[in-house]
């Protein structure tokens, strides 16, 4: 199986079976996207909802550009859309001194379940907001994602 550490800011889909991982999540968000027929996998770290000028030279930090990268990439792999589950992970307050910070974690929430929705794309299982980062592993074969908690709770989603 192939070992893939997401960077911030990345998007990656593999129809291989691999293991991606991204370690250190906080306010922004982690999109996992599996389609259970032809057993393709997509991983994306979504830092802000829409475009802007500050991240020209990394379009994928972006939750438009990102989501639908991820889904035309899963179709041209030969994945049907209808088949696509998403798994969204992320958006903690991770400094409660300074609460307006975390208010991008929860337009990042918002803005992913909206564009999923718009994109047809039903969203099977969530673990966000709160006050813990997370690191993140998904298994592209199966579609199981563990999320490890800096709290120590470790989840299966």
């Amino acid at each position: 199986m192939n070992k893939i550490e997401l960077k911030m800011g990345e998007s990656v889909v593999v129809k291989e079976p691999s293991d991606i991982e991204f370690k250190g999540l906080g306010n922004s968000i982690i999109v996992c996207m599996f389609e259970d027929y032809s057993r393709i996998g997509a991983m994306g770290h979504i830092m802000i909802p829409t475009q802007s000028s500050a991240y020209k030279e990394a379009p994928f930090r972006h939750g438009s550009k990102a989501i639908q990268y991820m889904v035309d990439k899963i179709e041209n792999l030969g994945g049907i859309r209808r088949r696509i589950q998403a798994k969204i992970i992320g958006g903690a307050v991770l400094f409660k001194r300074f609460p307006e910070a975390g208010s991008n974690g929860e337009k990042i929430i918002a803005f992913v379940k909206k564009r999923l929705a718009e994109k047809k794309i039903s969203v099977a299982a969530a673990d966000v907001g709160g006050d813990c980062g997370r690191s993140v592993k998904f298994d592209s074969e199966t579609g199981k994602v563990t999320v490890k908690k800096s709290n120590g709770e470790v989840l299966e989603i």
